[in-house]
């Protein structure tokens, strides 16, 4: 039972690390000024992908797979 405490507790753990440099990165993007068009920008894209994937999965569009044939060199 000790030794399945300590695994999650490190992965706990190390999930709140990551969560905390990834939120330290996101604050200081905030706060500059100059970087708000490209965050507005990066905004839109991401809802955007978000509506294509679930259509997508809806099977309502296959949008989706164009993006993913763009990235699929980059996967391999």
């Amino acid at each position: 039972i000790g030794l399945i405490v300590l695994l999650n507790l490190g992965r706990i753990s190390s999930y709140v690390v990551i969560g905390l440099l990834v939120g330290l990165v996101g604050q200081v993007g905030i706060s500059l000024d100059d970087t708000r068009a490209v965050q507005n920008g990066l905004y839109i894209a991401a809802n955007i992908l978000l509506l294509l994937l679930g259509l997508y999965l809806a099977g309502i569009s296959t949008a989706a797979t164009k993006i993913e044939r763009i990235g699929k060199p980059i996967w391999k």
